[in-house]
């Protein structure tokens, strides 16, 4: 704003300059494990179960799975294109201003064939039980967090997706390779969503 202000001569001065601000902490978030991406979708009924797997595997923000449209998945070729972004009411293009192609496992495919079988191109992706499409308050709350509650996990949606970065750090997946999955341009802002393992794992795409 401050940077607008002045290329508008609204003001001449920089106040920020010689402001050092000091190193704050650095809270360590939730994310989940393949195991504990399996507990929750086995826990979750239709379709939350399939939102839930398609988030894990593919590590897509959770505003770009509110707003996926049947066309935006290809069931033949098992790939789906991420092209846009939900923020309260409205459906906007991604951060990435990009679509992002990402291949499915053939169990998720097959998950989401039924999904987008006879369906309009423009339909939403996913309905909840009411036929709304996906908000934060219409399946977050009353869907994932009870199943969070019960298995004893902190975090929400966001925890897969930094599941998903640290299963590809896992797999010492280039840094191009995590950026062009996970949308962020910073290599700094892609790490923040890797977590150190100490035990051995294997990642496996089909997580059923």
């Amino acid at each position: 704003m401050w940077t607008s202000a002045k290329a508008w001569n609204y003001v001449s001065h920089d106040p920020f300059v010689g402001l050092v601000l000091p190193d704050g902490d650095i809270t360590e978030q939730p994310h989940r494990s393949i195991e504990q991406a399996k507990q929750i979708i086995s826990m979750a009924r239709p379709p939350y179960n399939v939102v839930f797997w398609l988030i894990a595997e593919t590590g897509i923000r959770c505003g770009e799975v509110r707003a996926l449209n049947a066309g935006h998945v290809d069931v033949l070729h098992r790939i789906i294109a991420v092209r846009n972004s939900r923020f309260g009411k409205y459906i906007t293009a991604n951060k990435s201003r990009r679509p992002r192609v990402f291949s499915l496992s053939p169990q998720l495919a097959e998950a989401l064939a039924p999904l987008v079988a006879g369906r309009q191109s423009d339909a939403p992706l996913f309905l909840t039980v009411k036929g709304k499409r996906l908000h934060p308050d219409n399946f977050v709350k009353p869907e994932l967090k009870p199943i969070l509650g019960k298995l004893g996990y902190d975090g929400a949606l966001h925890a897969f997706r930094h599941g998903n970065a640290t299963a590809l750090d896992r797999l010492n997946a280039p840094m191009k390779v995590r950026q062009e999955r996970l949308g962020p341009v910073e290599s700094s802002t892609t790490m923040g969503y890797t977590h150190l393992l100490l035990q051995p794992s294997v990642f496996r795409f089909g997580l059923l």
